[in-house]
């Protein structure tokens, strides 16, 4: 025999003996975390919860658009840290978090070093066919 039970409104199952499932206005006690979920969604009477899941959601929709952007694999971090201090029976507790969105990554660029130690964007050893070119010309822009 187990001695769960439920809560007959919300279906919720409850562990253990119930001591007292109504308040006395009639109202649904506030339940006792059993998860690491549930206790991260009672700081702050959900607030922090709710804050984290905000700000990872803008992480993640961050990560999506550089991907699509580049083609790369992009890594974001969501750290939440939580404090806790007694002050007799009754524990304080703190919730706080930190988003690391992806950096953005910028193109490469291959360049050579000459005699003199200047960058250049092209072999100094090697010969070039073409030098710089404009390309503006004196032609009109034609429809075909």
């Amino acid at each position: 025999m187990t001695d769960e039970q439920h809560d007959p409104e919300t279906g919720e199952v409850i562990e253990g003996e119930i001591v007292q499932d109504r308040a006395a206005d009639g109202g649904i006690v506030p339940y006792a975390a059993t998860t690491a979920g549930n206790f991260i969604d009672l700081i702050e009477d959900g607030q922090f919860a709710a804050d984290a899941r905000q700000e990872l959601g803008l992480m993640v929709g961050r990560m999506k658009e550089l991907a699509e952007a580049t083609g790369n694999k992009q890594k974001g971090r969501l750290v939440l840290t939580i404090d806790m201090t007694t002050e007799g029976e009754a524990f304080t507790v703190v919730g706080a978090f930190k988003v690391t969105p992806p950096k953005e990554t910028r193109r490469k660029t291959i360049m050579w070093a000459d005699d003199r130690h200047r960058m250049m964007r092209t072999q100094p050893r090697q010969k070039q066919f073409f030098g710089v070119r404009s390309v503006e010309g004196p032609g009109a822009v034609r429809k075909i």
